[in-house]
């Protein structure tokens, strides 16, 4: 994995803290800068792109809903965190199911993080928190963040995700750590039981706000943003 590109919108820190927003499999780090830096204007943000490369091209994909596997075209380049795995493993939380092929996914993902790591070091001031913002792959590397390097974090919001099943450095330090969990009980991409395990985590182990959207599917509702932005607004203000 190369070093991570982003977009940010200052020359030097002025803010405290500092958003930073992670997007999903196959889109880029564009994609989350028209939603949420107009929520929050008054804060500096890095918009970062992840490091695997998506070729345009036909990816088989399995329904979790539905158990289906179908080819899933891929019309434009694009970038993941990690590479898909071979399949959906809906007893990927089970220590006896943790199969070689997932083990390989979240080698990608624990580099992913040492490279984000790497990254704030660059660009924010030791003193100056972050909260990171992240859908889907990106929230998973989100849950990565909040799970290696708390210290760093003065919230994180983790959108349709899932995260690591083996345990991190961090965990038993999370209990005054401000986290956002929201995911949709339709969810057509990840498992409900990825979803579910991501939120009792985190609602388990940090100071959390988890949010289940009836009927939304894998994607972020306008409902969600309004959550996503009170619970933001009094993080910041407090």
């Amino acid at each position: 994995m190369a070093e991570l590109k982003y977009i940010k919108n200052f020359e030097t820190v002025t803010t405290d803290p500092v958003l930073f927003l992670l997007h999903g499999w196959g889109a880029n780090e564009r994609d989350w800068i028209p939603t949420f830096p107009p929520m929050f204007p008054q804060l500096n943000y890095v918009s970062v792109r992840s490091p695997i490369v998506i070729k345009p091209g036909s990816y088989m994909f399995t329904d979790p809903m539905t158990g289906v596997t179908a080819p899933w075209q891929v019309t434009q380049e694009g970038y993941a965190w990690t590479e898909l795995p071979k399949s959906m493993d809906l007893n990927l939380y089970s220590e006896l199911n943790f199969s070689s092929d997932a083990q390989y996914v979240f080698q990608q993902a624990e580099h992913g993080v040492e490279l984000m790591k790497q990254l704030i070091d660059e660009l924010i001031p030791v003193s100056t928190k972050i909260i990171p913002i992240g859908f889907s792959q990106g929230s998973m590397m989100t849950s990565m963040m909040v799970r290696n390097f708390s210290e760093k974090l003065q919230a994180a919001v983790m959108l349709s995700g899932y995260t690591h099943p083996k345990p991190q450095t961090k965990d038993n330090d999370l209990k005054d750590l401000p986290v956002f969990v929201g995911y949709g009980d339709a969810d057509n991409v990840l498992p409900q039981t990825y979803l579910k395990y991501l939120a009792d985590f985190m609602a388990s182990h940090a100071k959390a706000t988890v949010k289940v959207y009836p009927d939304q599917e894998h994607t972020v509702g306008v409902p969600e943003l309004h959550d996503i932005q009170e619970f933001l607004n009094l993080v910041i203000s407090s």
